[in-house]
């Protein structure tokens, strides 16, 4: 009976073990840049900024969108897209980032 349950145990850590490296792998992406004024004076402070992508280089609809504030220092931004809303655009086809700061309109060109 105690071999039974032994068998037991290391079969259901077996199992457990095997369910965890099956689990989803998080559809992040990394994205880090540099923003700065028009005379290239880098920016700084909390910035609002949507992040859109397209399948078009320019007009169409965007396929997914994101906003996040940012904190820039010296330019430098760093912000995970799909870490607020989920990151379910395909990556197997040409794709188009459009970054809006504010509501300044979006960055051309993509």
């Amino acid at each position: 009976m105690k071999r039974f349950r032994i068998i037991m145990l290391v079969v259901i850590g077996i199992i457990c073990i095997a369910a965890l490296s099956y689990a989803d792998i998080p559809r992040v992406l990394n994205y880090q840049g540099k923003f700065t004024d028009k005379d290239n004076n880098p920016l700084s402070g909390n910035h609002l900024v949507t992040f859109r992508f397209y399948d078009v280089p320019a007009a169409g609809s965007s396929l997914w969108e994101e906003g996040h504030i940012l904190t820039v220092q010296s330019g430098r931004f760093n912000v995970l897209l799909g870490s607020i809303k989920p990151l379910d655009v395909s990556f197997d086809r040409d794709l188009w980032l459009g970054i809006e700061v504010a509501s300044d309109g979006e960055m051309t060109p993509r």
